[in-house]
C-alpha cells in the first residue's frame, strides 16, 4: 500500500522527525503562520519538536503533532479565550508554512504529501 493511502488511513501521523530523517526537511528550518494580522515564527529542531518565543514545544495531548499543538496555542492567544481553558490542537499542517524555493510560502503539508507520496520501494 502507498504511504499516501496508509498515512490517511493512520490519521495522517507523519513526525517532523521522520521528514527530517527522509531528507524532506532540515533542523533549524523555519516555519511561519498568518492569522488575521499576527504573524508566528517557529523553528523545526531535529527531534520532533517546534521551537516558538524561545520555548520547546512537543505533542502531549491527544496524540497530537508538535505542529498541531503550537497551531492551537497561538490560535488561543490571538482569540483570546477564557482564563483557565485548555489548548485544544489544531491541525498544523496546513496552518504552519515553509518557505519553498520555487513557490514562497507553503503549506508544510505540501512537504508531508511528497514524503508520502513517493513509492516506498523505488526499485
Amino acid at each position: 500500500m502507498p504511504k499516501l493511502e496508509r498515512a490517511r488511513s493512520l490519521h495522517k501521523q507523519v513526525t517532523l522527525a521522520e521528514l527530517i530523517d527522509a531528507g524532506y526537511l532540515a533542523p533549524s528550518v523555519r516555519l511561519r503562520a498568518t492569522y488575521g494580522t499576527p504573524q508566528f515564527a517557529a523553528i523545526i529542531t531535529g527531534d520532533d519538536r517546534l521551537k516558538y518565543r524561545g520555548r520547546l514545544y512537543q505533542a502531549r495531548r491527544y496524540n497530537a503533532s508538535p505542529l498541531s499543538t503550537l497551531a492551537g496555542l497561538t490560535l488561543m492567544k490571538v482569540r483570546d479565550p477564557p482564563p483557565g481553558r485548555k489548548v485544544v490542537p489544531r491541525d498544523g499542517w496546513p496552518f504552519w508554512k515553509i518557505l519553498s524555493p520555487s513557490d514562497g510560502w507553503v503549506p508544510i503539508r505540501s512537504v508531508r504529501d511528497q514524503y508520502l507520496s513517493a513509492d516506498e520501494d523505488p526499485a
